[in-house]
């Protein structure tokens, strides 16, 4: 079946924007897994999952109890998509009465025996994080 080559574009776009939010929700789902919810006298807020670690301290051999934030042990950098290569093989007419490409998804060359009359290569390139994320991100390395 035939789409206008604009579709093609729009649909794939969107796929890729799709994904990168996954990976972006996962990334904070992840991050706030390292805290607890505790409720005080001034409602409720985030606290540090921790671990007591013991750790050799000073000269001596002498091991002293230390808590660390379990979020000062992770990377919290998220996994993207800083950059997206898809290449689809594809078929072309042109809609003569309004000049419109048309594409159609075909096989790989080499699959089913199968020639590929063509291929479209789209390269999605991701901008920078948001600038609230970054900042938050920076602030709490720098507590930690």
């Amino acid at each position: 079946m035939y789409i206008p080559f604009e579709t093609l574009v729009e649909q794939l776009g969107r796929s890729i924007q799709e994904a990168q939010g996954h990976l972006e929700r996962e990334a904070a789902e992840s991050f706030f897994r390292c805290f607890e919810t505790v409720n005080d006298s001034s409602g409720s807020c985030e606290v540090p999952l921790t671990r007591r670690l013991k750790l050799p301290a000073g000269d001596g051999m002498e091991l002293k109890s230390v808590d660390v934030p379990v979020a000062a042990l992770l990377r919290h950098q998220a996994m993207g998509l800083d950059s997206v290569t898809v290449r689809v093989p594809i078929k072309t007419q042109l809609r003569a009465e309004d000049n419109v490409l048309l594409v159609e998804a075909c096989p790989a060359a080499g699959e089913d025996g199968a020639e590929s009359p063509g291929e479209a290569e789209f390269t999605f390139k991701a901008a920078p994080p948001a600038e609230g994320i970054a900042r938050l991100d920076l602030n709490v390395q720098k507590v930690l």
